[in-house]
């Protein structure tokens, strides 16, 4: 059973925005649709609705319209999205994305101590929004499950869009880890530090490779630090990947001038 679903942002307790499927605009009014099956629509709710954090997108409630549908309502965020932040790329500092990175491995490292874990499982530049201060905050979590190591879940297959940020179990056998985050988040990072911005092929491309078991290639990337970062997160083993606690640590660790802007 398909329902009509519009996300819809609040500011100041006033509507002023709705959701897009590419979240491309947090000002726009023109209200789009997205048609989600229930169950999947109620366990997304589940989950984000318990969550708290400086770093993800505020679940306020949901609602139901009789011309709309079922609405979720959401924190305003005007900044845009990740996706657009790495299309645009002028004037982007060093610090700058390791701003972005700190954000996001501090929503990551919430959502995998949470008790039971939680696996956002779609992370990629289109699901980060920037709030009005430049702050990144993780949003939608329709493919999100509470995992555990001894009970990982599995994800409806022709669900995903964007396999460039699929960890490789998940493309492959459809398997969701806390581990499959760490590999989206290290594919994320490949695009904030590589000079050029986002090298992206076809979806089969990145299923044969996943299949190959060949890792994405960073020799281009010159940041030392973040090299060695992405080196431990896109692993084709997710058991020896890094983790969320180490990486947002390692991170904090910076000397002061090498992180400035980072709060």
């Amino acid at each position: 059973m398909a329902f009509a679903v519009h996300v819809l942002f609040l500011k100041e307790n006033n509507l002023i925005s709705s959701f897009s499927e590419t979240w491309m605009n947090a000002d726009t009014r023109i209200c789009r649709q997205r048609h989600e099956n229930l169950e999947e629509l109620m366990s997304e709710i589940a989950v984000w609705r318990t969550l708290r954090h400086p770093n993800i997108v505020m679940f306020l409630g949901a609602t139901y319209n009789h011309d709309l549908g079922l609405m979720l309502l959401l924190e305003h965020m005007p900044g845009g999205t990740l996706k657009q932040y790495l299309e645009k790329r002028k004037g982007i500092t060093t610090s700058e994305n390791w701003k972005i990175c700190l954000d996001i491995s501090r929503a990551l490292a919430f959502l995998h101590t949470c008790n039971p874990p939680v696996a956002h499982g779609d992370l990629k530049p289109a699901n980060i929004l920037f709030n009005a201060f430049g702050s990144c905050k993780i949003a939608d979590f329709g493919l999100s499950r509470f995992v555990t190591p001894a009970s990982p879940q599995r994800t409806p297959q022709g669900v995903f869009v964007g396999a460039r940020y699929i960890a490789p179990e998940l493309l492959l056998s459809l398997t969701m880890l806390l581990e499959s985050d760490v590999y989206s988040f290290g594919m994320i990072m490949v695009d904030l530090f590589r000079r050029q911005g986002p090298i992206s092929y076809s979806d089969l491309h990145y299923k044969t490779r996943a299949k190959k078991g060949l890792a994405e290639n960073i020799d281009d990337i010159k940041d030392v630090r973040a090299k060695e970062i992405i080196s431990q997160c896109i692993l084709h083993d997710p058991t020896k990947r890094t983790n969320f606690s180490k990486i947002s640590d390692t991170i904090e660790a910076f000397p002061k001038q090498d992180k400035c802007g980072l709060i």
